[in-house]
């Protein structure tokens, strides 16, 4: 720590004895007024640089995968949805033993209601897909076939 100390200090003479005082004061000033309106400003502790800069990224695990009953998720090590901006969301997925796979779908959202709607065309055919996105939470429910894909992602 000392060594730190006479750092700070040699480097504090340097200034000083360059006539370097003019420039020193104000940004001591500029540092100390920025640390007073940060601390003004009142962020939450559990803020972070993402929630200020990007707050729709955010990602879900899938925490339930089910086709017609039989259990999916022992087959994968990840099934995720990424929003990566207000428009586009990714659905990325890596099976035991595979490479990491994954798709880009664009969504609207609306806040007043939680519905999360996705949209993709596949061989010629658009799908749609509506959703309530409740309490970090949505499952996504598909017919393929005679039975039925659950999907159930969580806020990670």
């Amino acid at each position: 720590m000392r060594q730190y100390a006479a750092s700070a200090l040699i480097f504090y003479k340097k200034l000083h004895t360059n006539g370097m005082r003019k420039i020193l004061y104000p940004c001591i000033a500029v540092i100390a007024l920025f640390a007073v309106t940060l601390a003004a400003c009142g962020l939450d502790t559990t803020t972070t640089l993402q929630d200020i800069t990007k707050p729709y990224i955010e990602r879900y695990e899938c925490t339930q995968a089910t086709l017609g009953g039989e259990d999916l998720l022992k087959d994968y090590d990840y099934i995720r949805i990424t929003f990566l901006d207000e428009k586009e969301m990714e659905l990325s997925f890596k099976q035991k033993g595979g490479k990491v796979r994954a798709k880009t779908f664009g969504y609207t959202y609306d806040k007043d209601s939680g519905e999360l709607t996705a949209e993709e065309s596949a061989l010629g055919v658009k799908i749609k897909e509506r959703t309530i996105l409740k309490d970090g939470a949505f499952t996504v429910s598909l017919p393929l076939g005679t039975k039925e894909l659950i999907l159930k992602f969580e806020k990670m």
